[in-house]
């Protein structure tokens, strides 16, 4: 088997690939995409449904709630003007053994693919990141007990 060897896992945070999300769209459940102009605070972006129309902005005010498919909560905020919400699910996203696993859009399912692959981890100790990816994934993805399945769970959602 190739040796692989990955540098990036523990430099990159999860909030770089905010960007955007791909969702189920609220109105119809196909795949659709959630821009976001605010990656590093609360989500201010734009959903719209190529599939049926679906059109709706997410401001300043917006109240909204992102969830794996098994409802577990990924983010949300709540605002006193609009305390109900947009409730929001996460195209890729599923049960693993129990376990919630999920990613915001391909770039972010690619990253992890390559990471979980990587027989090497380097920790760069001049970029090193408490709160970079490779320091806050949970054990049971990181480990090579389950790279395999994983890997092949990965490849099913892409």
């Amino acid at each position: 088997m190739n040796e692989t060897r990955n540098t990036k896992g523990y430099e990159v945070e999860l909030s770089e690939f905010r960007t955007h999300f791909i969702i189920h769209c609220p109105n119809c459940n196909n795949k659709t995409t959630l821009t976001n102009n605010a990656p590093s605070g609360f989500i201010e972006g734009k959903i719209v449904c190529p599939t049926c129309g679906f059109n709706k902005k997410l401001e300043e005010n917006s109240s909204y709630g992102i969830t794996t498919v098994d409802g577990r909560n990924i983010e949300s905020k709540v605002t006193v003007a609009n305390p109900k919400g947009l409730k929001l699910t996460l195209w890729y996203s599923t049960n693993f053994k129990g376990n919630s696993f999920w990613a915001y859009n391909e770039d972010h399912l690619k990253f992890l693919y390559d990471f979980i692959n990587s027989k090497h981890r380097d920790r760069s100790q001049e970029n090193l990141k408490n709160r970079s990816i490779g320091s806050r994934l949970p054990k049971w993805i990181a480990s090579s007990v389950n790279r395999k399945e994983i890997s092949k769970l990965i490849e099913g959602m892409l």
